[in-house]
């Protein structure tokens, strides 16, 4: 391992492997920082032929000043680039790498670890960390299909992946945390079609979080975890991942928003959602990872499991948002299996609380509350473009106190001077 400073263009399939040192240091990739792809600067250069390439164990490092130079708009607007896939190549892997840079001012210096700038197929990019001040860490640019971004990691970057135009994009248990610059700058962990149409995008699993850095976005600027931009189509999903922080859909087709922990047990209710674009959430995570959707989160009187219940007491569902019930779904109290008569559910008007009525209960007997999928969903997002619901049938169970106890008989009276004793 060493450090080797020097621009390379790739034009034939090769594997650029890097064999760690016995302290675990990767061979140091660093570019001379000179203008070689227009005005930009590239360290890397994939171009036609090479097809199949590997590139792995590698460190790359875009040091400010060094390889990454100042960007001055309309006057020197160079970025610098790690890897470029400049031509329309296929099954390229980078894996098991590191990229690096110390830039603390990524609106002033702009670098990329990975680009791909026009139309290649299949990338994987595997099992790599990036960290530091990357304006965007990894972009399609013109036509990306088929990147598969897994197991990475990337943090303290400005934005982190950006598929401005392609198709089939998946990103798989990765880790991304990036940091707002400013208040008319983008700031996402994962973006797709921004430009371009991008058509089916499938995140799973990970961490996607954003520091806003105490910065407000500029109207029609957004600091999110994830955006689905206007040119994003197909299907559209992000799944199993811990989201801790706003999601957008300006798209028309519908981003599947199921099935994820949102920072904390109350699930979705607290992330901002923006844009007018659909967004559909079944369910949710809670942190210990259980499945729970907006019936089953909800808070429910008499309490799941409960005894000594009155049989009169109160059976209401409380939501933590306001909700719509479907009355053609019938809410039904039952025990031993057999339905009571004389129930019925009405959302109150503060549009959170169910009260179920019902008769009396019988002392010492197990009923259960049985809510019918699709009884109810939520509206969320600042256009209402987020639905919430809860497709599965929930119910809980209670039961009621014992009879009580008959009184006991009252003393017999004593007889009079049976209380003296005997002389």
């Amino acid at each position: 391992p060493g450090t080797y400073i020097e621009d390379l263009t790739i034009d034939k399939p090769i594997n650029l492997i890097g064999v760690a040192d016995g302290s675990g240091q990767k061979p140091v990739i660093k570019g001379t920082g000179e203008t070689n792809e227009g005005t930009n600067s590239v360290n890397v250069k994939l171009v036609a032929g090479s097809s199949g390439s590997v590139i792995d164990g590698l460190k790359f490092e875009a040091r400010e000043g060094e390889q990454v130079k100042q960007w001055i708009k309309g006057t020197n607007e160079i970025t610098y680039y790690s890897i470029m896939l400049k031509d329309a190549i296929e099954n390229v892997r980078i894996t098991n790498s590191t990229f690096v840079t110390d830039i603390d001012e990524p609106l002033n210096y702009h670098a990329v670890a990975i680009q791909d700038e026009v139309s290649s197929e299949n990338t994987l990019i595997k099992d790599c960390t990036f960290d530091g001040g990357y304006y965007v860490t990894v972009q399609g640019k013109y036509n990306t299909n088929g990147l598969k971004v897994e197991t990475s990691t990337i943090t303290n970057a400005k934005s982190g992946i950006n598929i401005m135009g392609g198709s089939n994009i998946t990103v798989n248990d990765t880790y991304i945390k990036v940091i707002a610059q400013a208040s008319a700058n983008d700031t996402y962990a994962v973006r797709v079609g921004s430009s371009y149409p991008t058509t089916n995008a499938k995140i799973t699993g990970g961490t996607f979080i954003v520091d806003k850095n105490g910065i407000e976005p500029a109207g029609g600027t957004y600091h999110s975890a994830i955006i689905t931009a206007t040119k994003a189509a197909g299907n559209l999903s992000i799944t199993g991942a811990t989201i801790e922080g706003e999601v957008v859909n300006l798209s028309t087709a519908i981003l599947d928003a199921s099935g994820n922990y949102w920072g904390t047990d109350e699930g979705p209710f607290n992330t901002s959602f923006k844009g007018t674009g659909p967004i559909v959430i079944k369910n949710w995570l809670d942190r210990n990872g259980n499945e729970v959707d907006l019936v089953s989160g909800a808070q429910k009187v008499p309490a799941p499991g409960s005894t000594g219940v009155s049989p009169n007491a109160e059976v209401k569902i409380v939501f933590p948002s306001e909700v719509q019930m479907d009355t053609t779904k019938e809410i039904a109290i039952t025990t031993n299996g057999s339905k009571l008569s004389g129930v019925s559910a009405v959302l109150q008007e503060d549009k959170k609380t169910v009260i179920v009525t019902h008769p009396s209960f019988a002392y010492g007997t197990q009923y259960t509350v049985n809510v019918p999928g699709g009884t109810f969903k939520a509206t969320l997002g600042e256009d209402a473009n987020v639905q919430v619901l809860a497709e599965q049938p929930t119910s809980w169970s209670f039961t009621t106190a014992a009879r009580p106890l008959p009184p006991p008989p009252p003393e017999e009276p004593t007889p009079p001077g049976a209380e003296e004793p005997l002389p």
